[in-house]
Formats: C-alpha cells, sequence, structure tokens
C-alpha cells in the first residue's frame, strides 16, 4: 500500500525471513512478486535476491453474493 512505504517495514519483514530460513538451514529463499510491483522489485533485488523466472499468472474474480 503506498502509504505504508518508506517507513523500512517490509526491509525488518524480509531480513526476519531470511534470518528464519537461515535458521532453518535453509539453502534457497524464493518469492513470488508482480513484475509491475517496481517498488518490491526494489526491495528483493537490494536485499541480494536475483530474478530466475518469470510465469504468466491468470486470476479470475467473481463477484460476492
Amino acid at each position: 500500500v503506498p502509504a505504508a512505504r518508506g517507513r523500512g517495514l517490509g526491509a525488518e519483514l524480509l531480513k526476519f525471513a531470511v534470518a528464519e530460513a537461515s535458521l532453518a538451514r535453509g539453502a534457497v529463499l524464493n518469492v513470488s512478486v508482480d513484475v509491475r510491483n517496481t517498488p518490491a522489485m526494489k526491495l528483493y533485488l537490494g536485499h541480494g535476491f536475483r530474478e530466475y523466472d518469470r510465469r504468466e499468472v491468470w486470476l479470475a474474480t467473481w463477484p460476492r453474493a
């Protein structure tokens, strides 16, 4: 959400996830992000993540009853 950006919350959550994966002896941590979400892409790239694959995703929504 644009109003919540710039506070460092995403970076802190990402550092926590990386630390937890490391404690669990995880060798790889994957994230999925919409490439149109530039702030998220910058966050992940800035913390050492790299893009390795792109997939097209189709979503369907239905009106609530």
